[in-house]
């Protein structure tokens, strides 16, 4: 008795055994990596996008409760981020000044 896969048209033996089958394997492996990463990321923001669009807003609502949040961190955590958002503002105004060629 004949399987089904012993069946096949001779043109999809081509395309498994043929020169393009490394090409067509590799294609498959991305795809199906990219359907894995891209669903787990989906998840992802499914489970903490309202939880940061939350505290956003309650940061933004409150100020003294991102203060507060700060300080249950440390207190180099406050000094560190102060200072790179200081850097970050330096760099774009260093930027601003820059001549446009």
């Amino acid at each position: 008795m004949e399987s089904f896969w012993s069946r096949r048209p001779n043109h999809m033996r081509y395309f498994e055994e043929g020169e393009l089958a490394l090409y067509l394997k590799t294609a498959g492996t991305v795809l199906l990596g990219w359907i894995i990463v891209s669903s787990i990321w989906h998840i992802v923001l499914v489970l903490f996008a309202p939880a940061a669009v939350s505290a956003l807003a309650v940061f933004l609502i409150c100020p003294t409760t991102l203060q507060w949040f700060f300080t249950q961190l440390g207190p180099t955590f406050e000094s560190t981020t102060s200072a790179l958002v200081e850097k970050f503002d330096l760099a774009a105004i260093n930027m601003m000044d820059l001549p446009f060629k």
